[in-house]
């Protein structure tokens, strides 16, 4: 989406081992018809283009893809799989148009894989389980998850914001509003029985 020049990007796609195999196997098929995007600018399509080199020197390897420029500023639409924490793809926004994969064993793993980052703007849990979406949305720390969606989702009673890395404070409805409002706390002490409320 947008040749991945969002903030809400999706940028790593963590799978259970379960489904692993045809989850790959339906996406790969889904995306390989994706055109490359064009990139707001050369130095934008270049930072992500050297991202996807470094993740492919330290041993990422493609499941689509790869790191190739269609143009001045666009790439070739990727997958990556075996991406690991020194490589600046891990836990950098490319803005470009990729994302990781992560097979994980259980639950338990999906989370603490989805918690090892230093941002937490935006999360997307996929499942028919209403109840596992909120038990495991209630431990993500991101500021916005999403069931069954986009993690490019906003609205506009939505209070929009992220944790850790992602920023601080909300924006829209009234979240947004009270950002630029000072809050003030007056307390009234009248226990000597002096003080009214009449004529000040």
């Amino acid at each position: 989406m947008h040749h991945g020049q969002i903030c809400f990007s999706t940028e790593r796609v963590i799978i259970l081992e379960s489904i692993a195999e045809e989850f790959i196997k339906l996406i790969k098929e889904k995306a390989k018809n994706f055109a490359p995007g064009s990139g707001v600018s050369e130095d934008v399509a270049s930072k992500a283009y050297d991202a996807l080199v470094e993740a492919e020197e330290k041993g990422a390897e493609f499941i689509l893809g790869g790191p190739k420029k269609t143009g001045p500023a666009e790439l070739l639409p990727s997958i990556l799989k075996g991406v690991t924490k020194d490589m600046r793809i891990f836990d950098v926004e490319t803005f470009g148009p990729s994302f990781s994969t992560y097979i994980v064993k259980d639950e338990e793993e999906a989370i603490a894989v989805a918690n090892n980052s230093v941002y937490g703007l935006n999360a997307s849990i996929h499942t028919n389980d209403m109840y596992r979406a909120i038990r495991v949305g209630r431990r993500l720390e991101f500021g916005q998850v999403h069931v069954n969606s986009l993690t490019a989702h906003n609205e506009a009673t939505f209070p929009i914001g992220g944790t850790k890395g992602s920023g601080w404070g909300r924006n829209n409805s009234q979240y947004g509003i009270e950002e630029f409002v000072q809050l003030k706390t007056i307390s009234l002490n009248m226990s000597n029985g002096e003080g009214t409320f009449g004529r000040g």
